[in-house]
């Protein structure tokens, strides 16, 4: 059922972090609003003030203002008292005042007269319909300059909000804040609901509490914090922060190279799914890089499902580093992370803290069960020995020219059949393990094609 979203009550405001002024209540029970900062002298024109009527006993509904502040007067009369400034942003219980394009409203323990045009009303609000999905990702918290309806340009600090409703803050990217993050309703008298993103400290303290609009009436995108916008929320498009906090699956990525005594040179290959040899997953790196790459997964139905893989890293409670090898979808959805720990090479991988997927190395990886070498030299022999031409012995119209680039373990031929065809490709010096694990060291020959 659509509710309309209205302004924040006191028991809820509590809720919200050092900074917002302390909020207070009429008789009824009705919202008298806060701001960040103490509201500007009142402007006076006459000594006396105006004897208002009583609050009606029903709002009209919830209401901020909009622009650059708004004066709350003790009546509609020309050269009326200014009883205080209302901030921009400020959400206040709008009343019934039975003057046309005047309302009445309560703030900070001021009952007056607002213009109407000053006011825009909170837009209708299904009440199923706040999701913490909704706010996943990193945010910039920026709080309010006081006196003013602008927000600092220099960044209290930083939050990322992940997949499983836990929050992570920092203010420099060396200590960190973490919570989760609840949706909780401001009951109304009128039965009608306003619904809050909550951060909640470790401790059960309440951190700040966010109004939860939806990502469709988000002004800029933002997130604005406890009565009136004492503070704000702005998506970090430009990813200011991804230096400082984990993704919002929780993974740091790897700064300092190398920080893992694995890399993801080493997963290179074809593995297979100990549990399902019809699902197999391929890992391909660039020659010259060790921490990221390439996969593609395909699934026992021929599904595949392809993207990046980097090394990333957890905080244990310790503050030590967990590394994992971390598999993103092309969309930047996170697919899987197996734990980047173990002796190289790596012949088992593990997803998860619960190894719900086993992968092992494919017994047909390249044709014949062969691994590159990760950190050579391994081998008392290299492929630039090879270099030069050589003949078949059984057959000397058939010839291969080895070449090398000054690479010892890498380098290119070409084979000449009797017929004269030529076959051209890549030498790599590779390695099988026999069954007591020892290596078995060969010059593998792939043809362009990867055969």
């Amino acid at each position: 059922m659509k509710k309309q979203a209205l302004i924040i009550t006191a028991a809820l405001l509590m809720l919200c972090m050092a900074g917002c002024s302390e909020k207070k209540t009429t008789n009824e029970g009705t919202t008298t609003g806060t701001t960040a900062a103490p509201a500007a002298a009142a402007s006076t024109q006459n000594t006396s003030t105006a004897t208002l009527p009583p609050l009606p006993a029903e709002r009209l509904f919830g209401g901020y203002v909009e622009g650059d502040s708004a004066d709350l007067l003790d009546s509609t009369d020309t050269g009326a008292n200014v009883l205080a400034k209302i901030p921009s942003g400020t959400q206040l219980d709008i009343y019934e005042s039975g003057k046309e394009g005047w309302y009445m409203v309560v703030f900070e323990e001021k009952q007056g007269y607002i213009s109407a045009s000053a006011v825009k009303e909170i837009p209708a609000y299904d009440m199923d319909d706040p999701d913490i999905k909704d706010i996943e990702g990193r945010w910039i918290y920026e709080e309010q300059i006081i006196g003013t309806s602008g927000y600092s340009d220099t960044p209290t600090g930083y939050f990322v909000v992940c997949v499983n409703g836990t929050y992570v803050y920092t203010t420099d990217g060396t200590s960190f804040d973490y919570g989760t993050v609840t949706v909780k309703y401001e009951d109304h008298p009128d039965g009608s609901r306003t619904p809050w993103f909550m951060f909640v400290k470790q401790s059960g303290e309440d951190f700040i509490g966010c109004l939860a609009t939806s990502p469709e009436e988000r002004t800029d995108g933002c997130l604005y914090v406890g009565n009136g916008g004492v503070a704000r929320l702005v998506p970090d498009t430009g990813n200011a922060a991804s230096g400082l906090l984990p993704d919002k699956y929780g993974f740091f990525a790897a700064k300092y190279l190398p920080e893992s005594s694995v890399s993801v040179a080493s997963l290179k290959g074809t593995w297979k799914n100990a549990d399902n040899a019809a699902e197999a997953l391929v890992i391909t790196t660039n020659e010259d890089e060790l921490y990221n790459g390439s996969f593609k997964f395909t699934d026992a139905n021929g599904t595949a499902t392809s993207g990046s893989v980097v090394i990333g890293y957890t905080l244990n409670p310790d503050n030590n580093k967990e590394f994992w090898f971390t598999f993103y979808t092309d969309d930047g959805t996170l697919w899987n992370a197996f734990s980047a720990t173990g002796d190289i090479p790596l012949d088992d991988l593990y997803s998860g803290q619960d190894g719900a997927l086993h992968l092992v190395r494919s017994s047909e990886e390249n044709g014949g069960g062969f691994q590159d070498v990760v950190d050579p030299p391994v081998s008392g022999v290299s492929i630039a020995a090879l270099a030069g031409t050589w003949k078949n012995a059984d057959n000397e119209a058939e010839t291969l020219v080895v070449t090398n680039a000054g690479d010892l373990y890498s380098g290119s031929f070409t084979f000449t059949g009797a017929d004269g065809a030529a076959v051209r490709g890549n030498i790599k010096l590779q390695y099988t393990l026999n069954p007591d694990d020892s290596k078995e060291f060969w010059y593998a020959f792939y043809a362009e094609d990867g055969t």
